[in-house]
């Protein structure tokens, strides 16, 4: 696998099964696969020498955004990157989720599970309204930032669901909380995210800010328990997991420092830990 920058972490395969404030997220996933093209053809191979061709369909990506904080547009957010992608690839389908806008509100806004239903919605008129025009598998790839990472994680089972043939390309999240909003003992400065939950209850704040502290229980495991959201969704057992695995592509991006919500530790996933 190439060298990344020190802010980009690697993959999101098997891993997330580990939540209890220890910094691992689990055994290290499979290898990832890379993804080339060729004209005409959809590609997916370990790499470019050995690509296996599949039949030429559609490629739909969906971006979905995380809390949002005023009454701005939040297809802004994606702006730059529907810019670059038409560019670089003018025949791909390209989709910002729309519907969780005033549902996604910073302080007033529903919990992610709530969110992850209306996302997987959304997803699915997509996927159909391209299977009304094609009858060729549509190949789909998920780009997310912050919270919105989570809520496409929760997605993914009603989505495959739904659609079994769905072809599963990249997965990726931009600065997501996947280990919650939290500080380790070592940066004391940053102790105040370890408390936010409290205040938001004592507050009525949204849902999502005890869940971003996996002090909820909106979230069950494989075996039927109430748990925390978000380790819910790093159940090794559970929907959520075997949902991401279907990806070629897994990956977690985030800024190594000077992130005043996310941790680095809970943006990126280090394999090798």
């Amino acid at each position: 696998a190439p060298t990344l920058p020190p802010t980009w972490s690697r993959c999101m395969g098997s891993c997330c099964s580990c939540y209890e404030g220890c910094g691992s997220m689990g055994t290290a996933p499979p290898r990832p696969h890379s993804m080339a093209s060729r004209e005409g053809e959809n590609l997916i191979a370990d790499d470019k020498d050995n690509a296996v061709p599949h039949e030429p369909g559609p490629t739909l990506v969906v971006f979905c955004h995380g809390v949002v904080v005023g009454s701005g547009d939040p297809l802004d957010e994606w702006r730059t990157w529907m810019d670059a992608l038409k560019e670089l690839r003018p025949d791909w389908i390209l989709t910002p989720l729309a519907t969780l806008h005033k549902d996604a509100k910073f302080i007033v806004g529903e919990e992610i599970g709530f969110l992850a239903s209306l996302a997987s919605k959304e997803v699915l008129e997509a996927v159909h309204k391209e299977q009304s025009r094609s009858k060729a598998p549509i190949t789909l790839h998920c780009i997310s930032h912050s919270m919105g990472g989570l809520i496409l994680r929760g997605a993914l089972p009603a989505i495959f669901e739904k659609v079994p043939g769905l072809r599963a390309g990249a997965f990726l999240t931009l600065s997501s909380p996947h280990l919650g909003v939290q500080a380790s003992w070592g940066a004391p400065k940053d102790m105040w995210r370890n408390y936010t939950w409290a205040l938001a209850k004592i507050l009525g704040f949204s849902a999502q800010v005890p869940q971003f502290s996996g002090k909820d229980r909106t979230g069950v495991d494989s075996l039927g328990r109430r748990r925390p959201i978000l380790v819910s969704l790093a159940d090794p057992a559970g929907p959520y997991i075997a949902a991401l695995q279907k990806f070629q592509t897994r990956m977690c991006i985030t800024m190594s420092r000077d992130d005043l919500v996310i941790p680095a530790a809970s943006g990126s996933i280090w394999t090798d830990r």
